[in-house]
Parts: C-alpha cells; structure tokens; sequence
C-alpha cells in the first residue's frame, strides 16, 4: 500500500486513506514517515482530534496524503476540491464508487 501511495503522491493526486483502527493508521503513519512522505492523520487520538478541523480542511489539496480512521457518528465529511484530481482508492476505484 506505501507503494500505491508513494506513486499517486508523486504524480500530486491527493491521496485519502481509510482504516479501520487507531492502531492501523499509526502504523501507516510510521512506515510514510519512514519513505519521507509528509501526511495527516485523522483518528481519535486527543491530539489529532484538536486539530480535526484543519486536517479535514487540508485535505484534497493537490500532492497531499491523509490517513483516516473510521469514526462513526463524527459526521466529518473529508472533500475531494480539485477536478483535476478526483479522490481514488488505493485500488484506483473513484471513492465511493460501487465494486
């Protein structure tokens, strides 16, 4: 997956990654670190949480990478602003497309 990102990152597609707990997106989080990929993460943590609204409105920039927890019921909406780049899976699927 690092290399998926690493390879849309560098084109400047933004780069939305979900997962399923805390724990998974700090792994994600130390192993971008470690390829030098500068990125946000967005989980439950109480220092990420302070700074929730910033990181959501980050996100969709051209070139960044946003790692995101599952929060259900936090009602954050993550925007995908440029059409040059619309928002995709690591799988290369349109982000909340079927399939």
């Amino acid at each position: 997956m690092v290399t998926e990102i690493k390879r849309m990152h560098k084109t400047g597609r933004p780069v939305l990654v979900g997962t399923t707990s805390v724990e998974k997106s700090e792994v994600l989080s130390a192993m971008l670190t470690e390829e030098g990929i500068k990125h946000q993460v967005l989980n439950a943590k109480p220092e990420n949480v302070e700074r929730e609204s910033e990181i959501v409105a980050q996100s969709g920039r051209k070139g960044g990478v946003t790692i995101s927890t599952n929060m259900a019921g936090r009602g954050a909406r993550l925007p995908c602003r440029l059409a040059a780049y619309p928002c995709r899976r690591a799988s290369g699927r349109r982000a909340g497309a079927a399939g």
